[in-house]
């Protein structure tokens, strides 16, 4: 009797369980709705797919049991209509073509109070020629990594709105406040682990770029709640209008600025750029140190392919050059979507652009440096064809027009590309730090110091007590005899 009395107990506990169990598990995983005609079939919400709707759909990767991501590694995607979403790129992602190019981006536009149904806009450009404006919501943005990414290899940037260069490029007219993209924050290394960041915004870019092999992606979750009202009044985002309408890119990098004495101001020219006025990146901007004014310049005459990690430097006024001249070398030009380094040589005047007759054969470069050491200039490094890193120094006279290629010591830098030089008048020497070096068939960023003194043509490692860590794409300057480093990407201990 009590063997039976258990056995009803254990069969009615099953039971209990299992109808406890249907009740924990809904139909379709929770992530759609059997269909109307009693077949039992799952319609499966996006991004989800299969019987159970238990698989990410095409085009999102990740584990449906958890969280499936938007896959961001190619073109412009359109995420919207979600309280929790995901965006990323997964390291198989990316493909093996992919990897011999020098650099990879892609855009996710998220848009969470854009409903979603079977007749929405799945691409962009019909997303903003048919949508109305959209209120906006709480955005928590919260990165979810679980591998070290070298700070040198990508960088994700997220945007209020939609940046200039997205809708200028192709896209559309739209409407007028998807245009109005502000660069709210930019993350790389062990920031993609972690890094959360909370605004309130109708729209949202993010934008990721890859510039190594050894990067490893990103995932990005997205929630979007009502907003509160006090969150906008705390955003780190000036109110002021963008610095774009002042004829300014913020958003420019690997450019040049040199400062010209005869008229106190800053030159910045080329570069690429990813926000607000940065259109224009052909042009070259003056900021007048002295009365604080900001304006474009167009130069006359012949125009520069727009380009890239170029050289410049400025050669003074004089009783000969009543105005001061930039010299602008070399750069990568995009040809055929394909980074070319160019060897051509281009004066400005602050009117008018000249070309100068070009580096001697097999010397176009890119990521090089260049200093005026007296009336010449020197250019140290750099890649060339095939992206090779080249260990020659080039000296230019600017009076006859010619170019010679320096035989140096064999004790200086086998290769150099992404680093910094500054030339010292008391030594009459070039002091050249850090960026990527070229040694035993691999290219590391490197924290060494070299000096090239221009009279012997000699290279010397200067040995310091104290040596700052590894960087490249930084900038440099001489100060009172000091040399002053600022910015750049640093290779610390523990990542990032």
């Amino acid at each position: 009797m009590c063997a039976l009395c258990h056995l009803v107990e254990v069969l009615l506990l099953i039971s209990i369980t299992a109808s406890a169990y249907a009740e924990l598990v809904p139909p379709c995983s929770g992530h759609g709705v059997l269909s109307n005609d009693s077949s039992g079939v799952c319609e499966c919400d996006l991004p989800y797919q299969g019987e159970e709707c238990e698989l990410c759909a095409q085009g999102f990767y990740g584990d449906a049991s958890d969280l499936c991501y938007l896959d961001c590694s190619t073109g412009i995607k359109l995420l919207s209509g979600f309280p929790l979403a995901g965006v990323g790129v997964a390291p198989q992602q990316f493909g093996q073509a992919s990897l011999t190019r020098l650099s990879d981006f892609c855009i996710a536009v998220i848009a969470p109070g854009l409903e979603r149904t079977a007749e929405s806009a799945e691409t962009l450009s019909e997303f903003l020629n048919s949508s109305s404006l959209l209120p906006e919501l709480s955005l928590t943005l919260q990165f979810q990594g679980d591998a070290h990414s070298p700070c040198m290899t990508e960088t994700v940037l997220i945007y209020k709105g939609l940046p200039e260069f997205l809708v200028s490029d192709s896209l559309t007219e739209g409407p007028s406040s998807f245009a109005e993209g502000r660069l709210l924050a930019s993350f790389t290394g062990d920031q993609l682990i972690s890094a959360s960041l909370t605004i309130e915004a109708a729209v949202v870019a993010v934008v990721y770029h890859r510039s190594s092999p050894l990067a490893v992606g990103f995932n990005l979750t997205v929630s979007a709640t009502a907003p509160n009202e006090t969150t906008a009044e705390n955003q780190s985002v000036s109110p002021n209008k963008s610095s774009a309408d002042a004829g300014y890119c913020s958003g420019r990098y690997h450019h040049t600025m040199v400062y010209d004495p005869c008229s106190q101001s800053l030159w910045l020219y080329g570069g690429r750029g990813l926000s607000g006025g940065c259109g224009q990146l052909d042009e070259v901007t003056a900021v007048n140190l002295t009365s604080g004014e900001v304006r474009g310049v167009e130069g006359e005459g012949l125009t520069l392919e727009r380009r890239y990690l170029h050289s410049a430097v400025v050669l003074p006024c004089s009783p000969s050059f009543p105005s001061s001249r930039m010299l602008v070398f070399g750069g990568f030009t995009d040809e055929e979507g394909s980074p070319t380094p160019s060897g051509e040589l281009w004066q400005f005047n602050q009117s008018q652009w000249t070309q100068l007759t070009s580096a001697p054969p097999d010397n176009a470069l890119a990521g090089h440096s260049a200093v005026m050491a007296g009336d010449e200039m020197i250019v140290v490094g750099g890649v060339g064809a095939g992206l090779r890193m080249s260990p020659r120094v080039l000296r230019y006279d600017p009076t006859g027009d010619s170019w010679e290629i320096l035989t140096t010591g064999e004790l200086g830098p086998a290769g150099l590309y992404g680093h910094s030089a500054v030339y010292d008048a008391a030594s009459d020497s070039v002091l050249v730090f850090g960026g990527f070096s070229y040694a035993r068939s691999l290219a590391s960023p490197s924290p060494a110091l070299y000096s090239l003194h221009l009279g012997s043509l000699q290279w010397t490692l200067v040995q310091t007590t104290s040596q700052p860590p590894a960087r490249v794409f930084h900038s440099a300057a001489l100060v009172g005899g000091y040399l002053a480093l600022h910015g750049g990407l640093v290779e610390e201990e523990e990542g990032g």
